[in-house]
């Protein structure tokens, strides 16, 4: 005994009263623990026995615990039954009120006895227990109860609530999840807590993360695994595993399927050492399941068959039990519902990769006979075509079925040019999987030609395309940098096409540095053709003066060009190859855009040092106008470069808006700006004040000086700048460039100048009209492109399209009511033809017309809807009317119409309702004009479809017989199965129908369809015949009819409809697995 632990046992001995205990500070204790001998034990805890009966302090309970626990924790301790009384007494106190101070030193006390393995230590768990199952802190607590384990086998949980309570929280914790599974499997291998257990698990599976699922999954498997008690695993048979085989196979929510089977997967995966187990528990069940009249049932134990493959019992053969399973999964191949074809066909892929070496030649034949011949060619489902495409693909993985697979491929090759999109994808992920073989070759498959032709033909961000390029990267760019640029010089001669997308997508697969490097060899190559040329040129001259055999010399070198091989191409082609030209530039600027948002300086740099010279390959190209597509190129690719003075604009250049483009990037949009408003305003010709753009503010900023030192940008002719406007406002990387207040108010004059011709207060010509109508029609779009552009979370109508459409009901309109005109002298009036409007578009046609870019566009677009739509081109007539300003206010309107039209389908329908209220007040002054109306009918689907208005619906539906293809079309496409407001367009059909019938007198009914309405409104005889022709939208208009019986109108509907009603009301209840299939 030290000498510290003498003094500290001395001070103890003395301390017989509790002020004297309570005096000696806790230091004392843990300088030296207290070392008593037996005598000096049984004298100091016996003394405090005795106290016990007395009424004593929490703060003594707390340092008396604290001293046997320092007594205890000294080695061999000496163990009297006054310390088991004492410990007694202190576990007894626990279920008083006590401060956390001194109840986590009782629970030391508690837990110590435990671990040490004294005498009676299951008489101090009971109390501590609860403290010890509440919420663990830490993973240290979550520890201290996984080696207090045993303790928990102590109590009856049965009888005591909440301990079971306690315990059944542990399986919720999160703490407990990621550091006590070892816990959570000792507790599940308690008899008594199976049941409840099972049960508190069970409601967290669903929804849950799949790593929670996971860790559940370990602790049921481990559970059973880990035990060597018979009578424990039966209960965990009976009790789990029968509950989550009957679950996985019959469950009605999916996700609560997916659930199940993720907790089943380590048994499944294990099959091999439970074999017996899986046969006694699905053998019972999984066949009836697989042939259920239930579809999800079918379904789940379609995706469960192969996991348990070949289920043999202990007593049954092993062949037998595959011919079972293969019979069953012929009938799931065979299966009337789609998806359950599709899961047959991933059942049947799985036990064909994983028992190719069990299953019977004559099996392995007929499986994939069904694969390949039947589902391939499904056209009732492509979904089930893409299931038997993933299903090779997973058979591929066996090295054994390449043999037998070998012949039956180039037949699944047809697939790549499936009209849908998916089965596409599979085709093309499928041959990446033959890639990947060593027997087998993709373009055995799939013909080279083929998969350039599709890849031409895909979109260019699309999935398949990606899938494409990575399948050609080892063909089309191998590692050596000659081969490579001699490839793809060829492929871009062969099939420039293909050759864009697969450049377009190249960029997923190699670093910014080798796209980098690669835009530079070509840029390079770029150079080389103009030097040959020139060469070539320079040889000609100085051998032929006179130029008479330059002709003959040119078409001599073509056909020696032509005759090279592909790896020569890069020696023996010039700058005259101008589809070469534009294919090699075009590829640049593609690829230089492909890593725009990754590029680092360094990368930058290599680029700009090797397209240093672009100034004189620019100038080269100028000289002949079939380079301008090759000029737009370099243009592009100067637009990232550094700024410079070498690039000098000239208005009688083809490409001045590629160079205007240029100048926008290196930040000299103000001067662009200004020349094209100059240039405009120079033609115009209007200073009254302006009508509906924001005054622009005064400022003291000081003008600029740069026109006077010779550097500002010369005034362009007006229609030059006009074309100018309109081509920039196609780029959307130049677009926000030009939405600018100035160049607002020069386009905002061409409407003033329209009102004066109008109101026939200028003498107008056939240029002034062309002029004018392009003018407003660039102002209309470039007043959506600034509502567009707003940086405001929610996209709005601004205030100047909104004061458009009130100044064409002000100006426009009016102008066509004061005048009094027949339909003959109407059409006759007008200056040019109008646009070919006379079909209504269906929903594609304007998801394919690009526009302001917009986050609520059309659903499903794919296409570029950056861009600026084309104007509408017309063609002159080669006389004039004297009614000119008539002619004018029409085109206003059709001009006003398509561009609204246009907005309304890009923007998802922002500002429906202005649009309709305005174009119902429009429309009895242009509805004698039926090219007109047609484009009024566009305007009116997208108003339908995108906002739900329906008033210039209506009113087209009351015109007279000349708008009646018109309306049949329109209503066909709005009241078909496949369109959102079917149920909408139907009822206002129907409503619009009552409201216009003539009813027959004495109750009598009418014989056809023509004859409910006058000739006058006929239109609405065709928009009801619309609806009547289709099967799903009749039973609509019938059930509408039915609602109100006594209505002559739905008496007559109704009589009309006697057959069709009459066969409804006989159909049978179809079954849900009817419907799908």
């Amino acid at each position: 005994m030290t000498a510290s632990s003498s003094v500290t046992v001395e001070a103890l001995l003395h301390a017989d009263t509790v002020h004297a205990l309570l005096r000696l500070s806790e230091n004392t204790f843990k300088q030296g623990a207290p070392q008593f001998t037996k005598a000096q034990a049984r004298r100091f805890f016996g003394m405090w026995l005795d106290q016990f009966a007395m009424a004593m302090e929490e703060e003594v309970l707390q340092r008396v615990a604290q001293i046997l626990v320092y007594y205890l924790k000294q080695p061999k301790p000496v163990l009297l039954q006054v310390m088991i009384d004492l410990t007694r007494h202190l576990h007894d106190a626990l279920t008083g009120d006590l401060s956390l101070k001194t109840r986590q030193t009782i629970l030391s006390l508690c837990e110590l006895w435990w671990k040490q393995d004294f005498p009676q230590k299951e008489q101090f768990i009971a109390n501590a227990l609860p403290y010890w199952l509440e919420s663990p802190e830490d993973a240290a607590a979550v520890q201290k109860l996984y080696e207090l384990k045993d303790a928990l086998d102590c109590i009856d949980f049965a009888a005591d609530e909440s301990l079971r309570a306690a315990v059944l929280s542990l399986v919720s914790n999160p703490l407990v999840l990621k550091t006590g599974k070892k816990l959570l499997v000792h507790l599940l291998q308690n008899r008594d807590l199976i049941e409840p257990l099972h049960q508190a698990i069970k409601v967290q599976l669903v929804g849950n993360k799949t790593k929670i699922v996971n860790v559940y999954a370990d602790v049921y498997y481990k559970a059973y695994h880990e035990t060597k008690d018979p009578e424990l695993q039966d209960a965990l048979e009976h009790i789990v595993w029968s509950d989550f085989v009957q679950a996985v196979l019959h469950a009605a929510d999916p996700d609560t399927h997916k659930a199940v089977r993720m907790v089943l997967q380590p048994l499944h995966a294990a099959q091999k050492h439970y074999e017996a187990l899986l046969h006694r528990l699905y053998g019972p069940i999984l066949w009836r399941a697989l042939s259920a009249p239930q579809t999800q049932v079918r379904l789940q134990a379609a995706q469960i068959l192969p996991e348990v493959f070949p289920l043999r019992g202990e007593h049954s053969s092993a062949l037998a039990a595959v011919e079972q399973c293969v019979t069953a999964l012929t009938g799931l191949l065979e299966d009337r519902v789609p998806k359950v074809r599709v899961a047959g066909a991933s059942a049947t892929a799985q036990v064909l990769c994983d028992y190719w070496t069990i299953l019977p030649l004559a099996s392995i034949r007929m499986l994939l006979n069904w694969l390949v011949t039947k589902h391939a060619s499904d056209t009732s489902s492509a979904s089930v075509r893409v299931g038997a495409l993933n299903a090779v693909s997973l058979v591929l993985q066996n090295p054994q079925s390449h043999a037998v697979l070998r012949p039956l491929l180039p037949s699944l090759g047809n697939l790549l040019h499936d009209k849908t999109e998916s089965v596409r994808l599979a085709t093309v992920r499928m041959l990446l999987c033959v890639k990947e073989t060593s027997d087998l070759a993709y373009y055995h498959v799939v013909p080279v030609y083929h998969l350039n032709a599709r890849l031409a033909n895909e979109v260019v961000n699309s999935s398949v395309a990606a899938a494409l390029t990575s399948l050609l990267m080892s063909s089309y760019f191998p590692p050596d940098p000659a081969t490579q640029i001699a490839r793809t010089l060829h492929f871009l001669q062969t099939d420039p096409q293909a050759a864009a997308t697969f450049y377009a997508n190249v960029h997923r697969f190699l670093d910014t540095a080798q796209v980098a490097a690669l835009a530079a060899m070509l840029w390079q190559t770029v150079l080389t053709a103009v030097e040959t040329e020139k060469n070539h040129q320079n040889k000609l001259q100085s051998s032929d003066p006179s130029g008479k055999r330059r002709k003959k010399a040119a078409a001599k070198d073509d056909n020696e060009n032509n005759a090279k091989g592909e790896e020569d191409d890069e020696d023996f082609f010039s700058s005259a190859d101008a589809a070469l030209m534009v294919t090699l530039t075009d590829t640049i600027n593609v690829l230089w855009g492909s890593i725009a948002k990754d590029l680092h300086e360094d990368v930058v740099s290599f680029l700009v040092d090797h397209m240093e010279d672009w100034s004189e390959t620019l100038q080269h190209f100028e000289t002949n106008p079939d380079n301008r597509l090759v000029v737009q190129n370099i243009l592009k690719i100067v637009r990232r470069l550094p700024s410079c003075d070498d690039l000098k604009i000239n208005a009688e250049n083809l490409n001045v808006a590629g160079y205007l483009s240029v100048y926008c990037h290196w930040g000299r949009s103000d001067e662009v700006i200004s020349c094209l408003a100059k240039s405009l305003e120079t033609n115009l010709g209007v200073e009254e004040e302006i009508l509906f753009s924001t005054p622009e503010a005064k400022t003291k900023k000081r003008k600029s000086r740069r026109g006077k030192q010779g550097e500002s940008i010369e005034s362009l002719p007006a229609s030059v700048a006009l074309k100018v406007v309109h081509e920039l406002l196609q780029d959307p990387d130049i677009r926000h460039y030009l939405l600018s207040p100035v160049l607002e108010k020069a386009l905002e004059k061409g409407t003033k100048l329209a009102e004066k011709m109008l109101s026939r207060d200028r003498m107008i010509g056939e240029s002034d009209i062309d002029f004018v109508l392009r003018v407003c029609e660039i102002y209309g779009r470039f007043v959506l492109h600034q509502a567009a552009a707003r940086d405001e979370p929610n996209l709005i109508m601004t205030p100047q399209a909104v004061n458009l459409l009130r100044w064409m009901s002000v100006k426009v309109i009016p102008m066509l009511k004061d005048v009094d005109t027949d339909q003959s002298c109407a059409e006759s009036s007008i200056p040019f033809n109008d646009p070919d409007l006379s079909t209504i578009a269906v929903e594609q046609s304007f998801a394919d017309w690009p526009a302001s870019p917009t986050p609520a566009g059309p659903p499903r677009r794919r296409r570029d809807t950056k861009a600026t739509p084309n104007r509408v081109e017309v063609e002159k007539r080669s006389s004039l009317s004297p009614d000119i300003p008539r002619a004018l206010a029409i085109s206003l309107v059709q001009l006003t119409c398509v561009v609204f039209a246009e907005w309304l389908a890009i923007s998802g329908g922002v500002g429906g309702s202005i649009i309709d209220s305005q174009l119902s007040e429009w429309f009895s002054a242009v509805s004698d004009d039926t090219t007109v109306i047609a484009v009024m009918s566009k305007l009116a689907f997208q108003l339908v479809r995108t906002s739900d208005q329906y008033l210039l619906f209506e009113q087209i539906m009351r015109k007279g017989p000349e708008s009646n293809g018109l309306v049949r079309k329109l209503v066909s496409t709005l009241s078909s199965p496949l369109s959102k407001c079917q149920h909408k367009t139907i009822e206002v059909v129907f409503e619009t129908a009552k409201a216009m019938y003539d009813p027959l007198k004495d109750e009598q009914y009418h014989s056809s369809w023509d004859e409910m309405w006058t000739q006058s409104s006929s239109a609405i005889s065709a928009a009801v015949s619309a609806v009547v022709a289709n099967r799903v939208s009749v039973n609509v208009l019938i059930d509408l009819a039915t609602k109100t019986p006594s209505n002559p109108f739905s008496k007559q509907l109704l009589f009309l409809l006697h057959d069709r009603v009459t066969e409804r009301s006989s159909d049978f209840t179809v079954q849900p697995e009817d419907v799908v299939a």
